[in-house]
């Protein structure tokens, strides 16, 4: 979660980033700054994610939801590797 003026409200990832301006804390924070209302892909600890970005019109913070794409695609790439088995075997 994200103020208006940029400060870092929380981060439950990464406790020690909460109270720290979202300016110096990267170049991947820094893409989520720069992002309006939408899905974004940024490397966070070395990890690809999506991160969905939503902007209250009320308050102006910025709501940040980030998914690893590793668990985003796992379903399918399972699926995938047991139809080119199945494929395989028949």
């Amino acid at each position: 979660m994200v103020e208006n003026t940029g400060l870092v409200l929380a981060d439950p990832a990464q406790p020690a980033n909460s109270f720290k301006m979202i300016d110096t804390l990267g170049s991947e924070y820094q893409k989520i700054a720069a992002a309006d209302s939408g899905i974004i892909n940024v490397t966070l600890r070395g990890i690809d994610m999506y991160a969905s970005v939503y902007v209250s019109p009320e308050l102006g913070w910025k709501f940040v939801g980030l998914v690893p794409l590793h668990e985003v695609y796992q379903t399918s790439n399972q699926l995938t590797i047991k139809t080119i088995i199945i494929n395989f075997i028949s």
